[in-house]
């Protein structure tokens, strides 16, 4: 019989942690919860960007409206910031300690269920813990700057900065991990892909090389402690683009967590190709199945989409469940506790 993993994406609407963590404990592989209810800045944008010199997040705390202050690039403090980051990473190849990149590290308040769940989980001897956190496109997809213009319209100075900054923190999440003796897994969670158009917007062009290059960096510094790296995106984008022998920007990832509902059908069709490329490099899909809108029926895995019988069956529920009631978190885990693999 085939065995079904069944893990968890990330936001929880829990006003209590240590329920919280309890909840996140009874997934295959436990998650670091994040809880926005208990802080806005636990939101991903701000969870992802808070500390960065520049950033300012609204103090409507239901708005959206991120910013990032230009002006500050030439200030001292942002200067010294970058400095450390650019001296950290350099340090990468010499030294595997949190040491240099524990001034990344999301403060307390920021991710409180960090800190608690993985000393819990060394006590119960798990072996690897999931966390996530927003990745460079959607961070820059969100982003006003003070003159009005998006993102991908920031000076390159400031999207360097931008990227760097997210990079240094995501490394930070795998060491901490790391030193409690745990595998990590990181995921980056990027629901704006479905606008990455490379092929025709050079903005989206110059971007790629980067991005390409943050998944690389963090695929060699999960697979040094053993851990893994993985994509969630709950959007449907040409995944094309980024799986396969002819993707334009190949992402360097062991697990693409997707809404299968969303994006079962395209995987299964247009990208097929693509996902048997990423499927016989030794990937893995992670299949959302409990749709957002629980109303609805668990979605189905496409026929022939996990051609390995041995390999164990991951689902999870599509996204997040932040906005979602408590006991609809409690419905979540119960439809997932009972998919099967007749559904496949």
């Amino acid at each position: 019989m085939r065995q079904i993993l069944r893990l968890g994406v990330g936001s929880l609407p829990h006003l209590s942690l240590d329920a919280a963590i309890e909840y996140a404990f009874r997934f295959d592989i436990p998650f670091v919860p994040q809880l926005p209810a208990l802080n806005p800045k636990e939101k991903m944008i701000p969870q992802a960007l808070s500390g960065l010199v520049g950033f300012e997040s609204p103090s409507d705390p239901d708005s959206l409206d991120y910013r990032f202050r230009e002006e500050t690039n030439r200030t001292p403090e942002a200067q010294a910031q970058s400095t450390r980051i650019q001296e950290s990473l350099r340090d990468t190849h010499h030294s595997t300690s949190l040491r240099s990149f524990e001034a990344f590290l999301p403060p307390q308040d920021i991710y409180r269920a960090l800190r608690p769940l993985v000393w819990e989980a060394s006590e119960r001897g798990i072996s690897a813990v999931k966390v996530q956190l927003a990745g460079p496109w959607t961070c820059f997809q969100t982003l006003t700057g003070m003159n009005g213009k998006k993102g991908l319209e920031l000076q390159a100075p400031s999207q360097k900065r931008i990227l760097e900054w997210i990079l240094a923190r995501c490394i930070s999440l795998i060491r901490y991990i790391a030193e409690s003796g745990i595998q990590p897994w990181l995921f980056i969670d990027e629901p704006y892909l479905f606008n990455f158009n490379p092929e025709a917007d050079p903005r989206h062009a110059a971007l790629a090389v980067e991005i390409g290059a943050f998944f690389q960096t963090l695929q060699k510094e999960v697979k040094r402690f053993g851990g893994a790296l993985g994509l969630h995106c709950c959007s449907d984008p040409k995944w094309g683009l980024f799986l396969g022998k002819s993707a334009h920007t190949p992402l360097a990832i062991d697990y693409l967590s997707v809404d299968a509902a969303v994006s079962g059908h395209t995987l299964a069709t247009t990208a097929q190709s693509a996902l048997q490329d990423f499927q016989a490099q030794g990937g893995a899909v992670i299949w959302g199945v409990i749709p957002s809108n629980l109303t609805l029926p668990d979605a189905q895995i496409p026929e022939g989409s996990h051609p390995l019988s041995a390999a164990p069956l991951m689902i999870s529920p599509a996204c997040g469940l932040a906005y979602h009631a408590m006991l609809e978190t409690e419905e979540v885990f119960e439809r997932l506790s009972r998919y099967s693999v007749s559904s496949v």
